[in-house]
């Protein structure tokens, strides 16, 4: 399974974009 949050540039500059694969969470550049 692939989940990715939605793109907000309000909070961005605070939390890096998170992805969930397979149930691992992993940080994106």
């Amino acid at each position: 399974s692939y989940f990715a949050t939605d793109y907000d540039p309000t909070i961005e500059d605070s939390y890096t974009k998170q992805c969930v694969i397979d149930e691992v969470p992993a940080k994106l550049d």
